[in-house]
């Protein structure tokens, strides 16, 4: 799934950089939930995303590239043009 992310970022024209900072994201929330993406929530996101926040003082520029990185992957995985 996330190859397939990834190709659809780099059809986009998408810098390798920001894909792969995407795809990191991804795998990083996929660790904090230990669920497969069609288990996740918003509360599982936004309870994600509350703890890099307090937890380690991220800036809020930060967090929303985060939020955008899972919200395009999501938007991938249930996109019916992406099998």
């Amino acid at each position: 799934m996330l190859g397939g992310f990834a190709n659809q970022q780099l059809a986009r024209n998408l810098a390798r950089s920001t894909v792969e900072g995407r795809e990191n994201t991804v795998k990083a929330f996929t660790a904090y939930v230990n669920a497969f993406p069609w288990q996740w929530t918003p509360a599982m996101v936004d309870e994600w995303l509350g703890d890099l926040r307090s937890l380690r003082d991220l800036k809020r520029s930060a967090i929303r590239s985060y939020s955008e990185a899972i919200r395009s992957f999501c938007h991938f995985a249930t996109d019916p043009l992406y099998e």
